[in-house]
């Protein structure tokens, strides 16, 4: 998702970008993140309507319809978002969130955000935990983990317990930046890809690697940077739960 109303597919397998096309929501402006449903939709929040979220065909970007989300809901308006299986053996899945209070830049702190999800069929809010980043994104896996990228000095990935809303792990990023907000990442094939704002250009991303399974089996989580002038600035990327949990 661009910062211009673009949708792009990224290929893994060659860390090629492909424009789907611009889309037009209503009167909505200015994206701000999206997740992507098992059934080929992607739910893009907007910050003008505050907090709005609609929902565009995969196959026709030109088709937006409102799912009938309320912002605003316990006084949540901004959140990073994806959803996520119920489990390895439950494909149904819910759209978790990592919230923003709209002031100022993201920040990280103890207890300085909510984890939480939204009821696929009501569509209402509910906070579940506490988590330590005003601001971050979040992806989930067929497989039903979910996880968090936030935070700076360095940023970091941690997994979350759905259901507590704790976190279960964290790991450090080290060297791997958030600058200018828009950031944004997905899980595919047992890896991470995080895109950033590129230090070359403020209006593209870079994209990063991270092999989180270790399959070159040489006992590291290894970041690479794969590409630093993406025809886009990411501010939302989203994966579908049937996206494959371990290498094709």
């Amino acid at each position: 998702l661009s910062d211009a109303s673009e949708l792009y597919k990224f290929y893994p397998e060659t860390n090629k970008f492909e424009l789907l096309g611009a889309f037009k929501c209503g009167n909505a402006t200015g994206t701000f993140s999206m997740a992507v449903d098992r059934l080929g939709f992607a739910w893009v929040m907007f910050s003008n309507p505050l907090g709005k979220i609609w929902k565009l065909d995969l196959t026709n970007v030109a088709n937006c319809t409102d799912p009938g989300y309320s912002p605003g809901q316990q006084g949540v308006n901004y959140f990073g978002m994806a959803f996520v299986s119920n489990s390895q053996f439950d494909q149904c899945d819910k759209l978790y969130g990592n919230t923003f209070n709209g002031f100022g830049g993201f920040s990280e702190g103890p207890n300085f955000g909510d984890f939480l999800t939204v009821d696929p069929d009501t569509l209402v809010l509910s906070k579940i935990g506490k988590t330590n980043f005003d601001g971050a994104e979040v992806t989930g896996t067929g497989d039903g983990r979910a996880f968090v990228f936030g935070g700076a000095n360095p940023s970091k990935l941690v997994e979350m317990d759905k259901a507590k809303g704790v976190a279960l792990k964290t790991l450090p990023l080290g060297g791997l930046e958030i600058n200018n907000g828009a950031f944004a990442f997905a899980f595919f094939g047992g890896d991470f890809y995080f895109f950033t704002d590129s230090d070359n250009d403020q209006l593209s991303s870079e994209v990063t690697h991270m092999d989180f399974d270790d399959s070159d089996n040489n006992g590291k989580q290894d970041l690479t940077v794969i590409t630093n002038d993406a025809p886009l600035l990411v501010v939302g990327a989203g994966v579908s739960t049937c996206a494959p949990t371990v290498p094709l």
